[in-house]
């Protein structure tokens, strides 16, 4: 008996002094709290599973002085400083967590990616997202994030990168239905001019997800004009006239087509109101104004229109010379010739890459105004 008496004394002592020891033990109160003895990572997995962001913080630190050498630790330290907000160091641990790492685990860099990109370093991010690409090419949201970061960027040749990088995002199942991504790859594809199948694939797929897109619907009026569709032509500008009464891209193919078929006040009709619009392109604001000057028999009298399609549209070069040809004839030679030098020069100009202006055309331009 007295030996069991002496065991318990000691037993009880040793409990005292470990309960005193556990009330100054980090580790230990993290395993108090935890309710188990964990490993330090399994404690960093549970801070970070009940978003105890603080308290994963405090332990990653502590983690990667004990240990700098360990990959995970500066992982954790990382999405420490990312779920708090401050993605510079953020960056910092989990560039140091890659550097350490086998370089096999895509999480890392992708990690890496997302804090540059949150301190708006575009290149570093790229380059640490297309690194994760080639270690999960199959990951949809990577290739959304480059290009974003490619665009973001804007270095050499980055449509054609963003293009081909939403190509990949868009072959993926989750983002069948994006309509934002969708629109984002017909723009990029708008931008290099790509081939008019992609672009009308891009922009139809986009009106599907978003029906009342009227600029998609207005591109694809051009791009179905471009292809030689008439029947889709038709149809979209209808779609248009639908979708809104007031749209100037389908008031001027209807105006065109009555004009067409000789109704004159219905094209009228058509013309101006296309014409009271703001948002019409200079390009077909001059065809609309070249098409009155056909209307009207009287030289004299369709000359201004003639002007008018110049000042929209410096490239308008049918009604630039049909300007002329009626200068000619109304015996205005010395305007005539300036305006054919001009002429000449914007051809010139053009097959430059240059851009022309109404400076351009000041012989024969004249800056439009409203119908009457």
């Amino acid at each position: 008996m007295l030996r069991g008496a002496m065991l318990a004394a000691i037993f009880f002592a040793m409990g005292a002094l470990s309960s005193s020891a556990f009330a100054q033990n980090a580790d230990v109160r993290e395993e108090l709290e935890t309710g188990l003895i964990a490993t330090p990572k399994q404690r960093a997995e549970i801070f970070a599973r009940d978003k105890q962001w603080e308290k994963l913080g405090a332990h990653a630190r502590k983690w990667t002085r004990e240990f700098p050498g360990e990959s995970e630790a500066w992982r954790y330290l990382g999405r420490a400083h990312s779920e708090q907000g401050d993605a510079q160091a953020a960056a910092n641990a989990f560039s140091r967590a890659w550097d350490l790492s086998d370089k096999k685990d895509f999480r890392i860099i992708e990690a890496v990616g997302d804090s540059y990109a949150g301190i708006k370093e575009w290149e570093r991010a790229e380059d640490a997202y297309r690194a994760a690409l080639k270690l999960r090419e199959g990951r949809a949201a990577l290739w959304a994030k480059l290009a974003d970061m490619l665009t973001l960027r804007r270095g050499p040749g980055w449509r054609q990168n963003a293009a081909a990088a939403l190509k990949k995002t868009l072959s993926f199942g989750q983002y069948i239905n994006d309509y934002d991504r969708w629109r984002q790859y017909a723009e990029v594809l708008d931008a290099i001019n790509a081939p008019p199948d992609e672009q009308y694939l891009a922009y139809r797929h986009a009106v599907r997800l978003k029906v009342r897109d009227i600029p998609a619907w207005e591109r694809l009026y051009e791009i179905e004009e471009v292809r030689g569709n008439t029947e889709n032509v038709e149809q979209i500008a209808d779609n248009l006239l639908r979708l809104d009464r007031q749209n100037p891209i389908a008031h001027l193919h209807f105006g065109v087509r009555a004009l067409e078929g000789g109704l004159r006040s219905r094209a009228l009709e058509h013309l101006n109101i296309a014409l009271q619009s703001d948002e019409l392109p200079g390009p077909r604001r001059s065809r609309i104004y070249a098409a009155l000057g056909d209307m009207h028999p009287n030289p004299a009298e369709a000359l201004p229109f003639y002007r008018k399609a110049v000042g929209s549209d410096p490239s308008n070069f049918a009604a630039w010379e049909q300007a002329i040809i009626i200068l000619r004839g109304l015996g205005q030679r010395k305007e005539a010739q300036e305006a054919t030098e001009q002429l000449l020069s914007a051809e010139r100009k053009l097959k430059k890459n240059g851009v022309l202006s109404p400076k351009d055309a000041s012989a024969v331009a004249e800056l439009p105004v409203e119908l009457p």
